[in-house]
């Protein structure tokens, strides 16, 4: 069995040619699921909250418009016998929209369940720093993402340890910035078996993990007791595939 190895979201690529007549096919595979995945907004990289939990006992439900981005270097496409088929392009900006539910537990923690077209985020923010003037949480959050089309599934996972720094705060503005490590692991698994024309999830198939590093940074404006917005900006980029990964987000936000 022969293999042939590119570069891409995940960093090797084993691919398997017991009843595959073109090795190019799982590269392309990936590709298409990459797209897709950034189309319907991939795993989820924006914030949308401050370093301040909300207040104890009280819920927050925000519908969030966001503008999914990826830049990616281009690759060759190359088959079994080393001709160059072709080569990726992924530049990517696109819309989706988020939605977030939040419930305050205590002044030091509130947690936060976030859905989005293709998957889900919950995380848990625990205030550490509490000033007049500044605050400082730690953000852990777990993100889940899954699209299946045809015979072809990938899944997208995240965890996110960011810091969250309220560094300007008045009673209607809120600034808040940190920086944002996270790690990724991502299985993609699909493809034909050209023999029967039976769906075999085995002719392709891949897993693998990637470190991430990047930040955000946030304006909370508050206009009502019950109502705010928040436009925010999330950038991390991916270390093994070289990948920048982006959200622009602006939360509407409704406390109930």
């Amino acid at each position: 069995m022969k293999n042939t190895n590119t570069r891409h979201t995940t960093p090797s690529i084993p691919v398997t040619d017991k009843n595959c007549s073109n090795k190019a096919d799982f590269q392309i595979l990936l590709l298409l699921a990459l797209s897709l995945f950034s189309f319907a907004g991939c795993f989820s990289t924006s914030t949308l909250h401050t370093a301040r939990p909300i207040t104890p006992g009280s819920n927050e439900i925000s519908v969030v418009p966001v503008m999914v981005g990826l830049a990616a270097p281009n690759e060759k496409i190359v088959d079994s016998d080393g001709n160059t088929v072709g080569e990726t392009d992924v530049d990517l900006a696109v819309p989706s929209v988020e939605g977030q539910f939040r419930h305050g537990f205590s002044d030091r923690f509130d947690m936060g369940v976030k859905l989005y077209l293709i998957g889900a985020e919950m995380d848990f923010n625990v205030l550490l720093v509490d000033k007049p003037k500044f605050a400082l949480s730690m953000d852990p959050a777990f993100t889940a993402s899954y699209f299946a089309a045809g015979d072809s599934q990938v899944f997208i996972g995240t965890f996110w340890l960011p810091l969250l720094f309220d560094v300007v705060t008045t009673d209607k503005i809120t600034v808040t910035i940190g920086p944002k490590p996270g790690f990724l692991v991502a299985a993609v698994s699909g493809g034909t078996d050209y023999e029967d024309g039976e769906s075999d999830s085995d002719v392709y198939s891949e897993s693998s993990a990637d470190g991430m590093l990047g930040g955000m940074v946030g304006v909370k404006v508050q206009f009502t007791p019950r109502f705010h917005m928040m436009p925010e900006f999330n950038g991390v980029w991916e270390f093994k595939a070289q990948y920048f990964w982006w959200t622009a987000a602006l939360s509407f936000g409704f406390e109930i």
